[in-house]
């Protein structure tokens, strides 16, 4: 893929986590970057409390065979040492004299990288938290979060149950669909450097059950982090680009994850995705998904697809004259190839 092509796609998907980040405010999700930062993985402790419980198969749901928290018991004392010992982890976690979000989120910011045990524990019930146990509001709360798993993730040690406790909020669906997204985001992200083998097919086998979800954004959030990790064992081209076919087809696919599933057929280079992408293109659909159908048909579409392009290139819509014009830069590139 060019450069071009790439630029495209990055700020057509960016446009759709904006509008999924508007709607979180309405309950639904305020999402993370397509790609954190990540750093070195380290091997799950012996130490570990409980076994990983490993998922039998993509369509096992049955809660007895998915991951369980593991979160230390943290008692009032464990508290009342822990913010003596570090003040800003009772910020953190809304006990001290302010509670408000900028305030507790730039104490986020402040955590070092030599957390202890037990303020790691604290840090993952905070994450475990419901939108009704914390004051804050919902989407304030998930920025929160949010930012304390980007905290455990660069911790010089960093924690043995961090992807394990990730998956079991993503399967608690007592916890909102922006919570549960936000944990899909960072297993994409993680994946590469989780080295027990049991538990990297654990998330694995969770993307492709959370493609399933494509009444919300959690669908094309899976399909991201499987297009984001097709250079890993066992995660093919062909089986993604299959998929976010399926998904682009699909009429009962909402509007956020058939926006995905476009763009990654065209990352993927799955031409079969144009009948869908030209009709969608053509129609009177919502200008974010034309957009993505746009892009899709210069990535990947033909001569003949010039006129669609053109009448769009002269749309007095910024947005769409905007991605025509990128489409047919790309539709001419792509000539005789």
């Amino acid at each position: 893929m060019n450069k071009k092509v790439l630029i495209v796609f990055v700020i057509l998907i960016a446009a759709v986590f904006l509008v999924v980040r508007v709607a979180g405010k309405r309950g639904i999700k305020g999402i993370a970057e397509i790609k954190k930062p990540v750093t070195e993985s380290k091997t799950e402790s012996p130490e570990t409390k409980s076994k990983v419980v490993s998922v039998s198969s993509t369509k096992t749901t049955q809660t007895e065979n998915l991951p369980k928290l593991r979160i230390s018991s943290v008692t009032k004392e464990d508290f009342d040492r822990i913010n003596k010992m570090n003040p800003v982890m009772s910020v953190v976690m809304g006990t001290g004299d302010k509670t408000d979000y900028f305030t507790r989120i730039k104490a986020v910011h402040s955590l070092g990288k030599e957390l202890s045990d037990n303020e790691v524990q604290a840090l993952f019930v905070l994450l475990n938290r419901k939108k009704s146990e914390d004051p804050l509001q919902p989407d304030q709360l998930n920025a929160i979060k949010n930012d304390v798993v980007n905290a455990l993730k660069v911790q010089a040690n960093r924690p043995a149950d961090l992807a394990n406790n990730l998956m079991a909020m993503y399967y608690d669906k007592g916890h909102d669909g922006v919570w549960r997204d936000y944990c899909v985001q960072h297993l994409g992200s993680f994946y590469p450097k989780i080295d027990n083998t049991s538990e990297q097919k654990m998330v694995r086998d969770l993307f492709w059950v959370a493609t399933r979800e494509i009444d919300s954004s959690i669908a094309g959030t899976a399909l991201i982090a499987l297009a984001n990790n097709m250079d890993q064992p066992d995660i093919t081209k062909d089986a993604v680009a299959n998929k976010a076919l399926l998904l682009s087809e699909d009429p009962k696919c909402g509007e956020l994850a058939k926006i995905t599933s476009m763009q990654i057929c065209a990352k993927l280079g799955e031409k079969k995705v144009l009948p869908t992408a030209r009709q969608i293109a053509s129609s009177g659909a919502s200008v974010p998904l034309r957009m993505s159908a746009i892009a899709a048909v210069g990535t990947l579409g033909e001569e003949s697809d010039r006129p669609m392009l053109e009448k769009y290139a002269a749309s007095t819509d910024t947005r769409l004259h905007t991605a025509a014009q990128s489409a047919i830069k790309r539709l001419g590139a792509n000539k005789g190839q």
